[in-house]
């Protein structure tokens, strides 16, 4: 198998004509990432508020949430300023956003994760110590008093 040639960053260029397919393309991707910023923002709103329900870990869920939302719409806006008006820099800095949001969705999902496993855990250990509780108080015991007659 032959290996990828190396191109020197001053060479490599990639041109995409912004044909009627490649520009629905794009505004599909505009509309798509600017919905669901949208949500994550909402969302790292809702969970910043619940602060007082569930304390801390709430907060940085939200914060991430809302990080991930102001890459999402802000690869949003430079996509459509890319239809608009093509040019290289937009079109790197919507990349750069996107990027941003897989790498923090990505950290997100790798901590939720570990929560997960962690909750199963405790739901592991603590199920089982609550079953031989149960399994203690169904036992049948002679009280002392019995023997005593």
């Amino acid at each position: 198998m032959e290996s990828p040639q190396i191109i020197d960053s001053n060479q490599a260029n990639i041109e995409i004509p912004l044909t009627l397919k490649n520009i629905n393309v794009l505004s599909g991707l505009v509309k798509w990432s600017k919905i669901v910023g949208m949500f994550h923002i909402v969302l790292g709103i809702i969970y910043c508020l619940s602060i007082f329900l569930f304390m801390i870990p709430t907060v940085v869920i939200g914060v991430f949430f809302i990080i991930l939302g102001t890459r999402l719409t802000n690869a949003s806006a430079n996509l459509r300023y890319s239809i608009q008006d093509p040019n290289e820099e937009t079109i790197i800095l919507a990349l750069e956003n996107l990027k941003k949001y897989l790498f923090f969705n990505g950290i997100m999902f790798i901590v939720m994760f570990l929560f997960v496993l962690i909750i199963l855990t405790v739901i592991l250990v603590f199920g089982v110590a609550l079953f031989d509780i149960l399994r203690e108080a169904t036992n049948p015991y002679v009280s002392i008093m019995t023997w005593v007659s």
